[in-house]
């Protein structure tokens, strides 16, 4: 479902502002390229499809099925603004965003949502979650909109800077956490030097702050923050100048699942998919 956004009046002239800053910072030369990595990560697992339209020439465009958890491969786009249409291939309603994607820049968009049934989708736990514009609450109240049908799958979606891959620098290590529930998790990691790196504890839809670690192959695991308990764990090579990044998904405690996506060498590859040990 798309989520609106009032602007206040008092801050038009800081949207005007900032949006000629935007556009200049985008560029429209069609010459200036961006690469896009699309992901999957919803729960339940079901395909997604996204259709995309860059703004405001609706001939430049892409649609695209997208299964669970696999990468789709980059694709060269003109920088400027998109507009995304994200649908779970049901009646469900389809959920809208934008995002200025820059010139000589790479990005990973992660879509991922819940189903109502889940134990995290509860209005009184994660009432962000359940919020509702002015546009919809005067719709709701009017009669027009069904909330609790809108509301029953809640499609989302983040979009990661991937940074230049710089084959002399230390190998960058992260843990993002789209597995929908009130747990936090921590990634361990031994490098070859025998050296222990352990990222903050992250919930669902963060994403933490960089781990630089040695080059080679290094040791992980991911598991709960609150106890010992494995999500997955085994043995990853992280080359000179990669940037990686654990992604966790799937529906505790038995599904879930961890995804690493790799980008060297402006590639990207997801070169390990962990299973849970519960």
């Amino acid at each position: 479902m798309a989520h609106k956004h009032v602007q206040r009046p008092w801050g038009l002239g800081l949207f005007i502002t900032m949006a000629f800053v935007i556009t200049g910072c985008l560029g429209n030369d069609p010459s200036q390229k961006t690469d896009l990595f699309l992901l999957n990560v919803s729960n339940p697992a079901v395909p997604l499809e996204v259709t995309a339209r860059r703004s405001p020439d609706a001939e430049q465009r892409f649609d695209e099925v997208l299964p669970f958890g696999q990468l789709v491969n980059a694709k060269p786009l003109e920088s400027g603004v998109w507009n995304f249409t994200l649908e779970n291939q049901t009646r469900m309603p389809a959920e809208q965003f934008r995002y200025g994607l820059g010139k000589d820049a790479s990005y990973l968009l992660v879509l991922y949502g819940f189903n109502q049934e889940t134990p995290f989708a509860d209005f009184d736990s994660s009432p962000d979650l359940w919020k509702q514009s002015s546009y919809e609450e005067a719709k709701s109240f009017l009669g027009g909109m069904e909330v609790v049908t809108s509301k029953h799958f809640l499609l989302q979606q983040k979009l990661i800077r991937l940074p230049p891959a710089k084959p002399d620098a230390a190998p960058k290590l992260r843990l993002a956490v789209f597995s929908p529930g009130k747990n936090e998790f921590i990634v361990d990691l031994i490098d070859k030097a025998g050296t222990h790196h352990q990222s903050p504890p992250q919930g669902f839809s963060q994403v933490s702050d960089w781990l630089k670690i040695n080059a080679g192959e290094t040791e992980f695991s991911v598991r709960y923050a609150d106890s010992p308990a494995q999500v997955g764990n085994g043995t990853i090579e992280l080359p000179q100048g990669s940037v990686t990044t654990f992604i966790l998904a799937g529906e505790s405690p038995n599904g879930l699942k961890v995804l690493i996506h790799q980008w060297k060498d402006q590639e990207a590859t997801m070169i390990y998919a962990g299973k849970s040990n519960n």
